[in-house]
């Protein structure tokens, strides 16, 4: 199985906010980057998932797949070295940002300075 479509780099999306998809998946094609919703189905192979990935974007507000579990996994994992690990949250969560902010290598924005960026942090992973 072929886990990446094509030659673009691939931003891996853990994220259930349908706006925040959609938002994301506009500005990639428009950056020439692939995008993946991850869902439980993918949860088995995320390693893998991760090792061909430039970028994962998580959704820290996303409760019921709970992102700091899922960043501790990710985190975990040898083959996440090289992907660069952005989280988005709600400017007023600040003990979900603080939780999220332990972990080393890790950008945690508020929402709405993550839209702001995210050309840039699409851009950044066709550079590596």
């Amino acid at each position: 199985m072929k886990l990446n479509q094509s030659d673009k780099p691939l931003a891996l999306l853990y994220c259930d906010d349908l706006i925040f998809v959609s938002k994301i998946s506009i500005a990639a094609r428009e950056s020439d980057v692939e995008t993946r919703v991850i869902t439980n189905t993918d949860l088995d192979s995320i390693e893998e998932l991760v090792g061909i990935a430039g970028l994962l974007i998580i959704d820290l507000n996303a409760d019921h797949l709970k992102p700091i579990e899922f960043i501790h996994r990710v985190v975990d994992s040898s083959t996440s070295r090289d992907t660069k690990i952005v989280c988005f949250v709600s400017h007023i969560d600040h003990e979900r940002i603080k939780e999220a902010e332990r972990f080393d290598g890790i950008a945690v924005l508020p929402r709405s300075k993550f839209i702001d960026q995210l050309s840039g942090i699409l851009e950044g992973i066709k550079q590596v």
